[in-house]
């Protein structure tokens, strides 16, 4: 056939396979463009060769991708390959790379992976097994987008077997330090890329923190934005985070950004070879100089399942069965897969530099592009053979000599062949038959990880080559059809496979390319011995002379001159008369090296050190650093470390093996350092530090300090024989720096320093001592700065001035050398001639600077030498004065110490040293300052670095004449913020004078750090100087104190230790959005208008649903101006439920109703009325409000009823309905809020408030006696106080205490209140605004000091006669008319008792409220103490603490009056109170005689009360009440059975069934008395039991509760609490479960755990004191003594308590007992709950939430002011249910919140009920 005869034959061919006309086939166009599919080509090959009989691969229509080139080939051939690989190819690097930096070391590897592949290890075990990661989709993934039917549908069509990660949402935030609601927002890819970032570094043995502001490049592969996708398809989750968190430019920056690398950082998207790509860039920048250190990688998540759905539905894309079958017959498609991969790379000079292990090598990549192929998608050979070729050049390896290709190989039926084909026309070209290079993809075991593909290949690789073993490709079944594997010189590695090594040494190749056409290949080799040796210099070769040179120039005189005689006058030379003269230019002149006997007495030394050592050999210091973010943290790394030391591997691993490996970890903020000499004691350090406990093995911070440390350079005193001398034989450094010194000392004095270092016998004299000592100093500093220490700022004493201007940068190494040799023989010779009168002494004495002036008074010729500490100075002078001086200071018992000296140096006897030392001291180049110095010269003055220079020859005269301020100086540093202070001495002198300072200047835990000290192993003190300064955060290369020996590369096996890793704490981080394709997640759904005129919405919340808000919401969309008038909730909704909003109109408004719906059944939850202009509505009627009542047909409504609405004055028609619902949740109160009209009295109402709070029947209240003594508590108070400005509609205010306020007084104050409503409106608003010391002025001018109840009274009816006139009003007298209805009223109720001592009309104008506490409006009592300042302690604490503070003891210590403690004392209280006209005090307290008459009234009406025979005999029996109490209970039903259960609601007689009863828990420091207001929104069946209080811990409460329940009853049990009461109920239900019993409900009522840590520290503990006495001042209007902390401290629990009530005592007033016993019981029940541990619960939780804790518990603990959005228990409920009731702690048991409670409950008793029931 000829070409034209092909083409029309392809033409056709194509026009039939995609059903277009042949006309309009272009043969220019791409056949992909044509509408041709890869399957199509397969076909067309086929045909073809069954046409034309030519062979054709499967691959030819993708080289040749038009008709009109495949048409030609076809009848042509195929042109000759010009690429072919010969003999002649020069496979060499191009010229332009650079050698020394063309090889990139991989040093770590990080991965997670699909099969829990995810750390190195864990990878390697994994690909040599064969492992199969695909697995079919989890569950729950991709849940978000489920509930949209339509894609519900395609995901179940859809091949969805895939690699996916197990933990996809975990995340360690806390680690990364980004709040939960950012870290929700971030994109897996971005966790991933932190945490593998940290990993791979670890891995790499390279400190995160070490790389910190360095040129650090990061380069991620990512192409996936399907978090970006999730966080837009539910507008209710939209967040500000989500642009960042989701963004993909950010996962790159977001990593440099943490660790703050300062190199190029940059996310790479090019699709499938992304990865590849970002590691190709890495390379580029190591190459350029642009970064030294890389992580390079890539990510991948498949949050979404749109991409899957897309491939899947395109066909011939995803495999069936979800397994890449890379390169085999039954090849059908690949599996989409997530994970990440990262590794860390340097060149390969700075890896060998930096002593790192060198996992693999990579010798060259390159990148290019498909360009114009068969269609953007079709794959290019053509392209692909050209990278390639790029990539080995690159390399300067020729391809043939490649063993192994870890391909891309996705599996498909064309993909793979046409990989091939590119192999085989480069790397299999001119190979042996018998050199197959082999091949292989780990797609086939994880899948396609797409963008991060390549990552895993390069992570695969590298551990190949490391391992020396090639691990098998799976899902192999023999080779492709399509592939010609002998004639590509290829072969598929599908078993375990040993290295070829063709070319000597392992090389293999990594390709990935990217689905738009963008290819790379990375070459990756072995390291090679040559990679581990430093590379000779190479030579530089000399230029040719340049014309015009001057170098025949030649010099006469010393001047130059060119040939022709001229002077060459050049400034820039170098040469001049150093040339002329034969010197060398710029070169120091030769110094001395050690003299002979310096070698001798070193030769010696080393031999009798090596003798000592080989008789008892020395065990250095072995430092082990452990450090974390947190201290917790920390602390938890070390006991794992404990751990792995204390197992047989870690025992057999060198200690410095395990110290190297902890030194290259990072260095967090909290840091230790265990000081282990063999593995016991590093076991025992580490144990120590993880239980938080003081060792001397440990040296441990929480974190740094803030300003670097300063090196302190002492003065004489510090030297001694030996000094120096073990740390010059045993440290090369220290020994070099000696040595220089040395040198420059020889040359300026001429005898050897280290001959008097190693001369044992030396006694150093006043010269040699500061030279050595100078020596030594500089040694050490040098010493420390190899190690990476640097000093902030200096401060020199005297001769420690040379050493500080040296390091400071002041003076030359040179300078300063010869300015301590000057300073130091002069005054040595000047000491040699001193005789008789001339000798002048030297002495330290307990004096400050002000105290010696007074006393030089009578020594005129002594002077100060050196300002030493705040109360020690050094003075100077003649013999006989200082010998008087110091006999004066002992006398006034200070210290006193003479120095042996014969000099006074700073004083007038170094005056004719002067001029010498100046003469000796010209030509000395003082320099600026490069370190911040405190010159103890000029008085201790700061001279910042950069200033000018100050070490001139004036200075070191000043300093050898003048006094020394070194207090001064110490002063200014911490007075500047340095708090660290390093002496460098051969033993510290001067630290006890810097702590004396410090702590003068009130740093007390300055850190004082020496580093060498006499007797002490030199380096071992050297080692723990340096573990100080890195504990506290100063800079110190940890890595440099475990050097790898130089003789030898590397030996990971030898060298590192395999210590555990740093461990993530990864929690969930998610999204909680949901998908749909319409409006049903925005309030208030998917709206429908119907024919009938109704409209309906559907929506789908999240979470507690705003049914209130959902109603707003429905009805502003139809009637624009609506509001809610009236409101009741019927039931929760059920958890997963969507909710049918119904809006029905009427004339002025609708009717609207809430149902929740799960599948077909409908439960109504919720009624409205809304109204247009006010206008009124109807409300269905319903059951009693919260309670759930079975339904037979679901959606059945009761019928409507009209609502009468009572006309008010002035107000809405519809105000009753507002009126009469509670707005701060929406639910319905127990009953109406009280009016005028309603027939009820204020008294009547108040009654019922106080008695329901405080558990008296209304009728049993004597309203004369205090309610203080009726048994009234701080949480009483707070609950009748919200109550009645709840139901009498009074604006909140504060009040100061009255602490014999009533009942009487109290309905006075309401009375008040509601007759001056706008008054107290008023004092409202003035008391928002006013601070508390206003609002108490005010308070105080208005009641002149009256404090009683009758003082306030009397006072306030003052104040209202001159409000009238000026007069008071008579009895009686005219009074508002609505104020005369209420004290009519009031006066009716009160005519059936007793009146009270005041008068029971009240006083003419009403009585303003005795001003009262947050606590409640009738006087507040004592909050219970502030929990154990001292922490948890053993569980019996509270027991024990209780056992002592009994009720006795309180009244004995405090002569106080003990309430009424249960419901029989309560009865017998009252009946006393109200038949005898006087309160009984107390329980306890002796009760007064009685007459018949009133014994027999007495026994009447307790009687009736008890409900059994009370006798008068037992009346005139009893002593106290209690005793008489003791009778009454007998009787009382309800009374307490079996010591602790209350029988709040007995079971109904005759009840069909048995009814589960709810057993209630009391609360802390109260009763279950207080849940009467939930009883009444529970079903009227429903037994339930009070569980009281009895003493102990939370745990062995429980363990007394529980058999008491069990006896009650079998099963399923019910159990609640508020406050502790959760916590009893949450135990109980863990010990009955552990018993074996069927716990179905748990509700905590507001048992919230604070939100934050409670301060137990010491000053948290005075803190909580200060607060509790100030409440009490306020309270009881005492003053409460200084609370004497000290004492306080030392006292256990059982001692603080007994110390408050001795406070108490001494105030002198007597408080009644009701607060003392709640105090009492408070404190016991906080303790308890201090000390709980809480276990794990594995049933249902429910924790009924307030919005937060009352002010009164955030003020005595701000650890309450917050809260978790659980709880705090979500660690440990993992079922628990959350129900957001609203309002404060003190409010959730009390009405309206109750109500939202016992509704939800309800529905669950009912529940479990009708389960029980089947």
């Amino acid at each position: 056939m000829t070409v034209p005869e092909m083409r029309a034959w392809l033409r056709n061919w194509v026009a039939k396979a995609t059903g277009q006309s042949p006309d309009s086939i272009s043969e220019s166009a791409p056949m992909v463009e044509l509408g041709l599919s890869s399957r199509d080509a397969v076909a067309m090959a086929s045909d073809i060769e069954d046409l034309t009989g030519t062979t054709l691969t499967a691959t030819v229509a993708f080289r040749h991708p038009t008709i009109e080139a495949l048409a030609q080939v076809i009848v042509e051939g195929e042109p000759e390959d010009e690429s072919a690989t010969g003999p002649e190819e020069d496979w060499s690097r191009p010229a332009e790379i650079d050698p020394y930096t063309a090889d990139i070391a991989i040093v770590g590897v990080a991965t997670r992976l699909p099969g829990d592949m995810n750390s190195p290890a864990e990878l390697w075990a994994g690909l040599l097994e064969g492992r199969d990661a695909i697995t079919d989709l989890p569950e729950g993934r991709w849940s978000e987008f489920l509930d949209e039917p339509r894609i519900a549908e395609r995901v179940e069509r859809a091949r969805t077997r895939g690699g996916y990660l197990t933990d996809i949402k975990g995340f360690d935030a806390e680690f990364f330090a980004l709040s939960k609601m950012e870290a929700d927002n971030i994109d897996p890819q971005q966790r991933m890329a932190l945490e593998l970032t940290w990993e791979a570094l670890e891995h790499a043995r390279i400190p995160a923190s070490s790389l910190r502001g360095g040129p650090v490049g990061v380069f991620v592969g990512s192409s996936n934005n399907d978090y970006s996708f999730l966080s837009v398809a539910d507008p209710t989750t939209a967040h500000p985070y989500a642009i960042t968190g989701t963004t993909s430019s950010i996962i790159a920056n977001r990593v440099s950004y943490f660790y703050d690398f300062r190199g190029p950082s940059m996310a790479i998207d090019t699709a499938c070879s992304s990865s590849l790509v970002a590691i190709h860039e890495g390379v580029k920048a190591l190459r350029a100089k642009e970064a030294d250190v890389v992580v390079a990688g890539g990510v991948n998540a498949l949050i979404t399942p749109l991409v899957t759905i897309g491939f899947d539905e395109v066909g011939g894309v995803l495999a069936p069965d979800g397994r890449i079958k890379s390169f085999s017959a039954d090849a059908d498609g690949y599996a989409r897969s997530e994970g990440a991969g990262m590794l860390v790379l340097k060149r390969v000079a700075d890896a060998r530099r930096d002593g790192d292990e060198i996992l693999a090598v990579i010798a060259g990549s390159a990148v290019n592009h498909d360009g114009r192929s068969n269609g953007l998608l079709a794959p290019n050979p053509d392209a692909q053979a050209e990278v390639l070729r790029k990539a080995y050049k690159d390399a300067g390896i020729d391809p043939r000599t490649v063993d192994y290709i870890e391909a891309h190989g996705t599996g498909t039926i064309l993909g793979d062949p046409i990989e091939a084909d590119a192999l085989g026309r480069v790397v299999g070209k001119g190979r042996p038959a018998d050199q197959p290079a082999l091949l292989g993809a780990v797609k086939s075991n994880i899948g396609h990880l797409e963008s991060a593909a390549g990552a895993a290949s390069m992570a695969k690789m590298t551990l190949a080559i490391y391992h020396d073993k090639i691990p098998p490709s799976i899902n192999y079944a023999g080779p492709n059809p399509y592939i010609d594997f002998e004639k590509e010189r290829l072969k598929v590695a599908d078993t375990v496979t040993e290295w070829p090594r063709y070319s000597g040494h392992k090389i293999a190749g990594v390709s990935g390319f990217g689905f738009g056409g963008a290819n790379a290949h990375v070459v990756v080799r072995e390291v090679l011995p040559s990679d581990l040796v430093e590379p000779e210099p190479v030579e530089e070769t000399q230029p040719d002379k340049p014309a015009g040179s001057d170098a025949d120039a030649v010099y006469v005189g010393g001047v130059r001159m060119d040939e022709y005689g001229e002077f060459i006058d050049d400034e820039d030379s170098d040469v001049g008369d150093d040339a002329f003269y034969g010197r060398v230019p710029d070169e120091d002149p030769e110094l001395p090296g050690l003299t002979d006997e310096a070698l001798r007495l070193l030769e010696v030394a080393r031999e009798e050190l090596a003798a000592a050592e080989a008789e008892d050999p020395v065990k250095p210091i072995v430092p082990l650093a452990v450090s974390a973010f947190l201290t917790s943290r920390k602390r938890g790394a070390a006991a794992e470390l404990a751990d792995w030391i204390d197992s047989e591997e870690g025992r057999s691993t060198p200690l410095e093996a395990i110290g190297r490996s902890l030194s290259r970890r990072n260095h967090g903020r909290s840091r230790a350092v265990i000081l282990a000499h063999d593995h016991d004691e590093a076991v025992k350090g580490l144990r120590a530090l993880a239980e938080g406990k003081q060792s001397p093995l440990v040296l441990a911070a929480d974190g740094p300090v803030t300003n670097g440390p300063v090196w302190v350079l002492a003065g004489f005193g510090a030297q001694h024989r030996k000094m120096g001398k073990s740390l010059y034989l045993r440290n090369e450094t220290f020994a070099e720096w000696i040595n220089k010194v040395d040198a420059l000392v020889q040359d300026e004095l001429g005898y050897s320093i280290v001959e008097l270092i190693l001369d044992d016998s030396q006694d150093y004299g006043i010269e040699t001592t500061q030279v050595v000592i100078f020596a030594i100093q500089v040694a050490l500093g040098e010493l420390l700065k190899h190690h990476g220490a640097k000093p902030t700022a200096l401060v020199g004493q005297s001769l420690g001035e040379a050493a500080a201007a040296y390091f400071s940068g002041g003076l030359s190494l040179a300078d300063a050398t010869r300015t301590i040799c000057s300073r130091s023989h002069l005054m040595g010779e000047g000491e040699a001639m001193l005789f008789g009168e001339y000798i002048r002494l030297m002495a330290l004495v307990e004096y400050s600077a002000d105290e010696i002036k007074t006393v030089f008074s009578d020594y005129p010729d002594l002077e100060v030498c050196v300002y030493a500490a705040p109360t020690q100075t050094v003075i100077g002078g003649p013999p006989e004065q200082v010998d008087a001086i110091i006999a004066r200071a002992e006398s006034e018992g200070k210290f006193a110490r003479k120095f042996q000296t014969k000099g006074a140096s700073h004083t007038q006897q170094m005056d004719p040293l002067l001029g010498e030392l100046a003469a000796e001291l010209v030509g000395i180049e003082p320099q600026p300052l490069q370190t911040a110095y405190f010159s103890t010269v000029h008085e201790g003055q700061l001279i910042r670095a950069g200033a000018d220079p100050i070490h001139d020859v004036e200075y070191w005269k000043k300093g050898l004449r003048h006094s020394v301020y070194f207090t001064h100086g110490i002063r200014n540093a911490v007075d500047n913020g340095h708090t660290t202070f390093l002496e460098l001495a051969p033993n510290p002198v001067a630290l006890m004078q810097v702590g004396l300072t410090t702590a003068a200047a009130g740093l007390h835990d300055a850190q004082l750090i020496p580093t060498l000290a006499r007797k002490q192993d030199e380096v071992d003190s050297m080692t723990v100087a340096m573990a100080n300064l890195f504990v506290h955060g100063h800079d110190l290369d940890f890595r440099t104190l475990f050097p790898i020996p130089a003789d030898r590369p590397v030996d990971p096996a030898v060298d590192y230790a395999k210590i555990p890793p740093t461990r993530f704490r990864r929690k969930p981080h998610w999204l909680e959005a949901r998908f749909t394709g319409d409006s049903s997640l925005i309030m208030p759904g998917n709206h429908v208008a119907t024919p009938d005129g109704r409209h309906v919405w559907e929506y789908a919340p999240k979470g507690a649903a705003d049914l209130p808000g959902l109603v707003k919401s429905a009805a502003a969309q139809v009637l624009p101006d609506a509001t809610l008038t009236a409101a009741e909730q019927r039931a929760i909704p059920a958890e997963g439920s969507r909710l049918v909003t119904t809006l029905t109109r009427h004339p002025g408004g609708a009717t609207v109703q809430v149902h929740a719906r799960i599948d077909e059944s409908f439960t109504l939850v919720y009624d409205a009325v809304v109204s247009r202009a006010g206008q009124a509505g109807t409300l269905p009627a319903a059951a009693a409000a919260g309670a759930v009542v079975s339904q037979p047909v679901a959606g059945t409504e009761s019928a409507p009823v009209q609502v009468e609405q009572p006309q008010l004055a002035g107000g809405d028609d519809a105000e009753i309905l507002t009126d009469n619902l509670t707005q701060g949740a929406n639910l319905g109160a127990g009953f109406a809020k009280w009016t005028p009209d309603s027939g009820e009295s204020v008294g009547d109402r108040l009654a019922a408030i106080v008695g329901g709070a405080m558990g008296y029947e209304p009728e049993d209240l004597p309203r004369e006696v205090p309610l203080i003594e009726l048994g009234l508590d701080s949480l009483m108070a707070v609950r009748i106080k919200n109550r009645v400005e709840y139901d009498f509609d009074l604006p909140p205010i504060q009040l100061q205490a009255v602490r014999d306020a009533n009942l009487y007084n109290v309905e006075q104050l309401i009375i008040y209140a509601i007759e001056n409503r706008d008054e107290v409106a008023q004092l409202h608003e003035f008391q928002q605004t006013a601070s508390p010391e206003e609002v108490a002025k005010a308070q105080a001018e208005l009641l002149g000091g009256a404090s009683t109840a009758a003082e306030i009274e009397a006072r306030l009816a003052e104040v209202q006669a001159q409000a009238d006139g000026g007069a008071a009003p008579a009895e009686g007298g005219a009074a508002p008319a609505e104020a005369d209805e209420l004290n009519a009223k009031a006066a009716e109720t009160a005519a059936t008792i007793p009146p009270p001592p005041s008068d029971p009309s009240g006083p003419g104008g009403a009585v303003p409220p005795p001003p009262s506490d947050p606590s409640g409006p009738a006087g507040a009592a004592v909050p219970p103490p502030p929990s154990d300042p001292s922490g948890p302690g053993k569980a019996t604490a509270a027991a024990a603490a209780a056992k002592v503070l009994t009720q006795e003891a309180v009244t004995e210590a405090l002569g106080a009056d003990v309430p009424p403690r249960d419901a029989a004392e309560r009865v017998t209280f009252a009946t006393w109170a109200i038949v005898t006209g006087k309160s009984p005090g107390g329980i306890f307290n002796e009760l007064p005689a009685v007459d018949d008459e009133t014994a027999v009234k007495l026994s009447e009406r307790l009687t009736e009360r008890a409900e059994g025979p009370i006798t008068v005999e037992d009346v005139k029996s009893a002593k106290t009440i209690e005793e008489l109490a003791t009778a009454v209970r007998d009787q009382l039903e309800e009374g307490v059975v079996d010591g602790f259960v209350r029988t709040l609601r007995a079971p109904v007689e005759g009840a069909g069934g048995s009814n589960i009863p709810l057993f209630v828990f009391h609360p802390a420091g109260g009763s279950t008395v207080v849940y009467e207001p939930l009883m009444k929104r529970l079903p009227a069946n429903t037994p339930v039991y009070g569980i009281e209080r009895v003493e102990g811990s939370i745990e062995e409460r429980a363990a007394e509760y529980v058999p008491k329940l069990l006896d009650m009853h079998k099963g399923p049990f019910v159990l609640a609490g508020w406050s502790l009461g959760g916590a009893l109920a949450y135990a109980c239900a863990i010990g009955l479960k552990q018993a074996g019993a069927d716990v179905r409900f748990v509700g905590l009522i507001d048992c919230v755990r604070p939100g934050e840590p409670i301060d137990q520290s010491k000053e948290g503990m005075r803190a909580r004191w200060d607060r509790y006495a100030r409440f009490a001042e306020r309270t009881f209007n005492v003053e409460v003594p200084e609370i004497p902390y000290e004492e306080l401290e030392k006292l256990d629990d059982e001692g603080q308590v007994r110390f408050v009530l001795d406070v108490v005592k001494e105030s002198g007033v007597q408080i009644p007992g009701g607060i003392i016993e709640h105090q009492r019981t408070s404190y016991l029940d906080n303790r308890a709950l201090d000390t709980i541990e809480i276990q794990p619960y594995d049933g249902h939780v429910t924790l009924y939430m307030a919005d937060r804790y009352h002010d009164d518990a955030i003020v005595f603990e701000p650890a309450y002011a917050t809260r978790a959005p659980d709880g705090g228990w979500g660690d440990y409920a993992s079922e628990l249910e959350v129900v957001h009731i609203g309002g404060e702690h003190i409010q959730a048991i009390d009405e309206p919140y109750i109500a939202k409670v016992g509704a939800h409950m309800s529905q669950a008793i009912t529940a479990i009920q009708a389960q029980q029931d089947k």
